[in-house]
């Protein structure tokens, strides 16, 4: 702190740059190159106003400091985190006076950026808070890299792949109860036209829907390799079954959550309404699909006969 003094920077900024200091160390140990180049030092008041030390949270905010003069910081805060920053705060008062919090803010050109804040609250000489100081460090990437790896875990597992028309499709084997020999179905009015109709299994009345009609490709026609994948899907807070009628099931396929890609952007919007994602296997692209995104805005026509 001394050194610091003594080279030109007064008590506040002093503060500020320890905890920059600190913040840069974090980066150093957790974080990439450029993070470490994203840290801001700052005083914060009651009021809401931040004053900020060097050009740092321009390149996290796009906003100079000059410009933060004017805005107060807690209004960049997004409106989803505001709850939780303002509860880290409290529990720091009450403490330590010291805490680490993360939140989203928004950026001068409209995006969202992570920051994980490292602060100190100062309280006046009547124990009130006075004003508080410490740094912002932008954690969008790390936040990113967590996320993929969420979803790598998320769609890690075995999938039954079945081809239906000419594409191949996987479904979670953790929602497929079993796969039946395709069977005639009893139509049931008034329902959905991809729905065939119901069909007895062992005592439960199960809906059967034609994946081709759901998807819109040619309609599955049985044949000696038609079968009945029955499957578990949530209406309300109720598990139901419903069985999905396709031409093929070629088997069992383990799939790494990285071999699953997003849908690509230019075929999206026709996909989004049934595709979690795409995989690149040995047997050629297989469509990941959900039961609940197959039924889609017809769900509420098709619940009605749902068993229980």
């Amino acid at each position: 702190m001394n050194d610091l003094l003594s080279h030109g920077y007064n008590l506040n900024e002093c503060f500020g740059l320890r905890w920059a200091q600190l913040a840069k160390k974090v980066a150093t140990m957790s974080s990439s190159a450029e993070s470490y180049q994203r840290v801001a030092a700052y005083k914060g008041y009651k009021n809401g106003f931040a004053d900020f030390y060097g050009y740092q949270i321009e390149a996290i905010t796009g906003y100079t400091k000059e410009e933060l003069k004017s805005i107060r910081w807690v209004d960049l805060i997004y409106d989803e985190d505001k709850a939780s920053a303002k509860e880290a705060f409290v529990k720091a008062l009450k403490g330590n006076k010291v805490y680490v919090r993360e939140y989203r803010v928004r950026t001068k050109h409209g995006d969202l950026v992570w920051v994980r804040e490292f602060s100190e609250i100062v309280l006046n000489e009547l124990g009130d808070v006075d004003y508080v100081v410490g740094a912002l460090m932008d954690v969008t990437e790390e936040k990113k890299q967590e996320e993929i790896k969420k979803r790598h875990a998320r769609f890690t597992g075995k999938y039954l792949i079945f081809r239906s028309s000419e594409s191949i499709y996987g479904l979670s084997i953790d929602t497929v109860k079993e796969v039946i020999t395709a069977m005639p179905a009893t139509q049931v009015p008034e329902t959905p036209d991809f729905v065939e109709g119901v069909i007895n299994l062992r005592g439960k009345v199960i809906p059967v829907i034609s994946l081709g009609k759901v998807l819109g490709t040619e309609e599955d026609v049985s044949s000696e390799n038609s079968c009945i994948i029955i499957a578990e899907t949530k209406v309300q807070e109720d598990r139901a079954l419903v069985g999905i009628h396709v031409d093929e099931v070629m088997g069992v396929l383990y799939l790494r959550g990285e071999e699953i890609e997003d849908v690509p952007g230019i075929i999206y919007q026709h996909c989004a309404n049934y595709a979690l994602g795409i995989a690149k296997t040995d047997r050629g692209l297989v469509i990941i699909l959900t039961v609940e995104k197959l039924l889609g805005s017809d769900f509420a026509g098709l619940s009605k006969i749902l068993p229980r």
